[in-house]
């Protein structure tokens, strides 16, 4: 009789649990539903009664722009891992509460752009909640809808004789001499409400005659530069020449609107030679900006400045004459 006495107690301790904390309730019916918990945050998690979410790829616009829809970007999608494919702007597709979405935002949209019409692709991680449709836009990093118009123009490239100040340029340049050492002037100039590598760093290649130039170093106030390889797909202009690669970035990244970076290049020269201002004997100024790509071994998305067959990605790249002489 204790026994029973007891177990009636358990039941109706279980039996007030489930009508009085509703957690509980959920999860208990849950159970019984063959429902998939979610976790609400507390302690015990709630049931989720929905099996199939369709998820809304996008609205994308352009970042600045919101009256300028994505309506023609195309987006690709990974569930818990796997690839889905590239979807068109607001196409939809079924998921499952607590899958794991990836979303890169205008996949190749970028490249090899010479004009707005391309974006920067973005990248967006969330997990499906427990509810029959969902927007990816309203999602965490909703940011990533928001996609910013990709053309090499967007960054304003200037360089300064150390000699006078002024603008270098062909009719105004820098004199070098055997054993200079010398610092001109650079800044780079984002174009207002656009931008230029605004996710990933920006790699600058700078290239001079073997001969002459010993050695090449950029810095900018503020901005992490430090020494990169030369990306595959970079050709120097003369076969004279030779190439540094810099790798910079602010915050992890290039400039978004009209963001400004100032700083220096270092160009040491040999000692024995005397640059004549020779085709050979110019400097050249390149960028590449980043953005993201997908890896045709592996099948993961990388933030680089050329995929894997060493293609470029991201708008085209502008060059910069340095005139010495």
């Amino acid at each position: 009789m204790a026994k029973m006495s007891g177990l009636l107690w358990v039941v109706v301790a279980l039996v007030g649990a489930y009508f009085l904390i509703p957690s509980f309730g959920g999860w208990v019916n849950g159970l019984i539903s063959g429902g998939t918990p979610i976790d609400n945050g507390g302690t015990t998690p709630a049931a989720c009664y929905i099996e199939d979410t369709t998820l809304t790829v996008g609205p994308a616009e352009e970042m600045y722009n919101p009256t300028t829809k994505a309506t023609t970007e195309y987006h690709r999608v990974f569930v818990n891992g796997v690839d889905q494919g590239r979807y068109l702007d607001s196409a939809t597709l079924t998921v499952n509460p607590k899958d794991q979405v990836e979303i890169i935002w205008a996949e190749n949209s970028s490249q090899g752009a010479t004009a707005p019409s391309g974006y920067y692709a973005a990248k967006q991680s969330f997990t499906v909640p427990c509810v029959g449709a969902v927007m990816a836009g309203a999602q965490k990093d909703s940011g990533a809808y928001k996609l910013y118009a990709s053309d090499a123009n967007n960054v304003t490239r200037r360089v300064f004789n150390e000699d006078n100040g002024n603008l270098n340029s062909v009719s105004d340049n820098e004199t070098l001499g055997a054993g200079d050492q010398v610092t001109l002037d650079v800044s780079f100039l984002g174009t207002y409400e656009d931008a230029y590598s605004p996710y990933g760093p920006i790699v600058v290649v700078v290239e001079g005659n073997d001969t002459s130039i010993k050695n090449f170093d950029l810095s900018f106030t503020g901005v992490s530069c430090s020494k990169a390889d030369v990306p595959g797909q970079h050709s120097v202009i003369s076969v004279d020449n030779k190439a540094w690669a810099f790798s910079c970035a602010k915050d992890g990244r290039g400039l978004r609107s009209n963001e400004r970076w100032d700083g220096g290049l270092s160009i040491e020269v040999e000692s024995s030679i005397n640059p004549d201002g020779k085709y050979g004997n110019q400097i050249w100024m390149y960028l590449y900006d980043s953005d993201y790509y997908l890896d045709s071994n592996t099948g993961v998305e990388v933030l680089g400045v050329e995929d894997d067959d060493d293609s470029d990605v991201g708008s085209a790249n502008p060059k910069l004459l340095i005139a010495v002489q």
